[in-house]
């Protein structure tokens, strides 16, 4: 038996192929809705990375008056996309993965000031705006938070502001 010399060139090629081979266990198994990797963690509502998603987006944007449930609508949103894209599904785990090893302690289990901490220290890594952004999409397309903001929401179907008194607004002081 002769035993052949791993080159360059086979290890990449063997190693790509084990990268599609994770991504492709990632997916949802046909016809079992099964997941092997990452949301799947996240489908019990007590899950780890659903109370991390949770607790991060509440310090992302933080507003006293939106209710949890309006936050956990915008983590269930995205948990559901990362479901069905195994790259933002990857995205979301290698994020709390990163989260909890900054410290000696589990992200969750840190005080909120040391949480804080831990997010402004990753702030410039290529995960925290690929959730950020999201996030912010969602949290403030939520009427929830429109009421808190004072916004009324889209007019279109009304007629647009125009008609409808876009000059009401008594919380700025008048011009003379």
């Amino acid at each position: 038996m002769t035993s052949k010399r791993l080159t360059r060139r086979d290890f990449l090629a063997s190693s790509g192929l084990a990268s599609v081979m994770v991504l492709i266990a990632g997916a949802r198994f046909p016809g079992t809705g099964v997941r092997v990797l990452g949301v799947a963690a996240a489908s019990e509502p007590g899950s780890h990375m659903r109370q991390t998603l949770l607790r991060f987006v509440r310090h992302l944007y933080p507003h006293d008056d939106v209710s949890d449930a309006a936050y956990g609508q915008v983590v269930e949103r995205l948990l559901a996309d990362a479901g069905k894209d195994p790259e933002f599904d990857a995205t979301l785990s290698g994020g709390i993965a990163a989260l909890d090893s900054a410290r000696q302690a589990t992200w969750l289990s840190l005080a909120p000031n040391d949480q804080i901490e831990v997010m402004r220290e990753q702030e410039t890594r290529a995960y925290f705006p690929a959730i950020q952004i999201p996030v912010r999409n969602r949290l403030y397309d939520h009427p929830a938070v429109w009421k808190v903001m004072g916004y009324e929401g889209p007019s279109a179907h009304l007629g647009g502001y125009i008609n409808r008194g876009f000059d009401d607004i008594d919380w700025l002081p008048e011009d003379d």
